[in-house]
């Protein structure tokens, strides 16, 4: 993308937006390996059974009431 610019800055937003997007993935993949290393380390017999995962999997994974009236 640089060279075909020719130095020209025009090249600039697009690298940012890619750089955010990078850093935006490396924060998910971190926390993501904190989970996991979390899980295995865990005291409890059942990790489905530790209340710190069950709230790191409600914030990951989102579920939305389906029952709910659609409006």
């Amino acid at each position: 993308m640089l060279l075909a610019t020719g130095g020209d800055p025009s090249w600039k937003p697009l690298v940012r937006r890619k750089r955010d997007e990078l850093r935006s993935q490396v924060r998910h993949l971190t926390t993501t390996a904190d989970q996991l290393d979390h899980a295995l380390l865990c005291p409890s017999a059942n990790v489905f059974d530790c209340e710190h995962f069950q709230g790191a999997l409600r914030h990951a994974l989102p579920v939305t009431d389906v029952a709910a009236p659609v409006t």
